[in-house]
């Protein structure tokens, strides 16, 4: 499972469509604070189903920011990959946080999805 929290739609499209191709299943929203939203099940609820693989978020989203929310998770003790979106350079000393540029985004991220699938085996889709 991938979650997705990219402000520009253009952007957010081509990353969920990747990821589609790639058979990941995508939780997709505009902003930080409806990916924490969307994470509540799998934090409060033990819905192990919902929880991510593989998280792209904007570094500085509306609402809670990308670094944020990749803070958050490493305190919860999840280790997984996080692409944060920037523009500009960003501090994000954590394992497993790549920081990148819109424009390369898709390309980062179908590799980092392709790596964990093989790696973490998670359920795939059909498309």
């Amino acid at each position: 499972m991938a979650y997705v929290a990219v402000r520009d739609a253009a952007v957010r499209r081509r990353i969920v469509d990747a990821l589609h191709r790639g058979g990941w299943a995508v939780v997709e929203s505009a902003t930080g604070y409806h990916l924490v939203q969307g994470l509540a099940g799998p934090i409060l609820y033990d819905q192990p189903w919902l929880r991510p693989s593989l998280v792209v978020i904007d570094a500085l989203s509306p609402g809670c920011s990308g670094l944020s929310v990749a803070q958050g998770l490493r305190d919860l003790g999840w280790s997984l990959p996080i692409v944060l979106l920037a523009e500009r350079s960003v501090s994000a000393a954590a394992d497993g946080v790549h920081v990148v540029e819109p424009a390369i985004a898709v390309e980062v991220v179908s590799a980092l999805a392709s790596a964990t699938h093989t790696a973490a085996g998670p359920e795939r889709i059909s498309a």
